[in-house]
């Protein structure tokens, strides 16, 4: 059984990163992804945050990691 993949149609890329601080109620610019990603999976472990696949002119298998304590 083959699975047909579908580019999704008009998806810009982003490769910035926002962070949202509740004290001031307010999003501040952070270190930005190597690679812009659109329909990215996302998940926080240990405190670090991962950008997972994506699309950005195909599929993407990359994995990015932000650490918030280096914003890097």
């Amino acid at each position: 059984m083959q699975r047909a993949r579908i580019a999704p149609p008009h998806c810009g890329t982003l490769s910035s990163v926002k962070r949202y601080d509740p004290a001031p109620n307010a999003w501040e610019a952070v270190a930005p992804m190597a690679a812009g990603r659109a329909i990215v999976g996302v998940a926080v472990l240990d405190g670090k945050l991962y950008a997972v696949g994506g699309y950005n002119n195909g599929f993407l298998s990359s994995v990015e990691r932000y650490d918030p304590a280096t914003n890097a």
